[in-house]
């Protein structure tokens, strides 16, 4: 996994879309232990298909610090890795059922729209805008 360099919103996800997530331990052992989790999972479904991010305390140590301005290329690398592996699989949830794309070029300033196939591996059609 390499690390991006910014993040793009390209869609919204609805708040109720997510669900956090405390471990357990199952109902026959939990008197056993006095087992308390070190981590949460945050989980995403939408129309039936999910992923997930194992939030640790280093994680969520991290996530606060960037919320405060904390520079991002400090952060621990393998840490940020693991959120832009989440937000990538979160970015093929949220794929729209059109597999049309609209792509602006601030370098160049052209714009186009792009089609692709059902399993977005393949340009249908390339539009100059």
């Amino acid at each position: 996994m390499q690390p991006t360099r910014a993040y793009v919103p390209s869609r919204s996800i609805p708040v109720a879309s997510f669900t956090m997530r405390l471990p357990r331990l199952p109902r026959r052992i939990e008197g056993a232990f006095d087992y308390r989790a070190d981590h949460l999972m945050l989980e995403c479904d939408i129309r039936g298909r999910s992923c997930g991010l194992l939030v640790e305390f280093v994680l969520h140590s991290i996530l606060g610090q960037l919320k405060v301005g904390f520079p991002r290329h400090l952060a621990s690398e393998r840490e940020l890795n693991k959120l832009d592996d989440f937000l990538s699989r979160l970015q093929r949830l949220t794929v729209p059922d059109t597999r049309q794309f609209l792509v602006y070029s601030g370098a160049t300033r052209f714009a186009n729209r792009i089609t692709l196939d059902e399993s977005l591996s393949t340009y249908l059609r390339v539009d100059e805008l």
